[in-house]
């Protein structure tokens, strides 16, 4: 549902290896320095967190463990509240693979998951499967049923169950704190560079294209049609765009809105992105796509020439300006 990823038969890098699962996971020996969460972003405040964990793994001669979700708890404990994502599964673990982590335990959760206690999640989960000997959490770690685990807890028990701890504080920007939360808020208002900014590199959407109305190959112009459901978009419009796909870059126009120059406008919105210089087949397929400028916003045209002649006045400002 956040992105497919096939396991690796072999290690994604001679730095890293990618656990499915706590269960699967064996300690190598070596001391631990864990942190868990989901990470969705992967933005600079979760890479300070990494580099701090990372460093704190050196001092003690051990491995840098994390353990995240294959998909956002809320899913699971509070559907309703469930918020959208920056990006996939698969784009998570690429980016903590930059970021050099040892080991990534990958957990899937579930309800039988999601009712393990704060307590029980410290003893049996991080001391006594994975054995940390250094736990770091971020400012707001929570983690157990009910996110009842923090701060408090680790700090509390560290003494008496024999492990050390470490807090990071929040990075912030002109006095905002850097979270998921914030670069959703900027991605929805079409802010891209604040976005970037807290990112740490440019927002891409990984997305699956799936089969549309067949409306752009009618124009001329055949696009490529997302599946977005569960993903933050930014404010609807015509955007400049990258793709990429198969380790290709290319020029695009990328679309969202809810097509209201035609009879049946969707109720929910629609993102799709037409490739210049491109006619391959990607049905399907994976790709990604990193809108790079806003154009011009959704409109309802009297006649289909006029999105057509629009359309083609999109293109040439595109090739223009990339």
């Amino acid at each position: 549902m956040f992105g497919a990823i096939v396991w690796p038969r072999r290690n994604l890098c001679p730095f890293m290896r990618i656990i499915n699962g706590i269960s699967n996971f064996t300690p190598s020996g070596s001391p631990i320095a864990l942190t868990v969460g989901f990470f969705d972003g992967v933005h600079i405040g979760h890479r300070a967190l990494i580099e701090k964990l990372n460093s704190i793994a050196k001092e003690i001669s051990g491995k840098s463990v994390v353990i995240t979700f294959d998909s956002h708890p809320f899913r699971v404990v509070c559907p309703d509240k469930l918020p959208p994502m920056i990006m996939t599964l698969t784009q998570r673990l690429k980016l903590l693979k930059e970021c050099k982590v040892d080991q990534i335990i990958v957990q899937p959760f579930d309800k039988d998951f999601s009712e393990i206690s704060a307590e029980k999640f410290l003893d049996e989960i991080m001391l006594k499967k994975v054995k940390a000997k250094a736990i770091v959490g971020g400012y707001d770690c929570r983690f157990g049923k009910g996110g009842k685990g923090g701060l408090d807890m680790l700090q509390k028990y560290s003494g008496q169950k024999n492990y050390h701890f470490y807090s990071v504080p929040p990075t912030k920007i002109k006095e905002t704190i850097v979270s998921s939360t914030e670069i959703r808020k900027a991605i929805r208002r079409g802010d891209l560079e604040t976005a970037a900014e807290y990112l740490g590199s440019p927002w891409k959407i990984r997305a699956h294209v799936i089969s549309g109305h067949g409306i752009g190959r009618e124009l001329g112009y055949p696009t490529a049609n997302l599946d977005v459901e569960y993903f933050v978009l930014p404010v609807p419009g015509v955007y400049s765009a990258r793709v990429f796909s198969e380790s290709r870059t290319y020029r695009a126009a990328m679309y969202i809105g809810s097509r209201p120059t035609f009879k049946t406008p969707d109720h929910k919105l629609s993102c799709e992105v037409f490739l210049i210089d491109f006619s391959s087949d990607i049905y399907d397929k994976w790709i990604e796509v990193q809108p790079v400028k806003y154009l011009r916003e959704d409109e309802k045209f009297d006649s289909i020439s006029k999105l057509r002649h629009q359309i083609s006045r999109d293109i040439k400002q595109i090739k223009n300006i990339m």
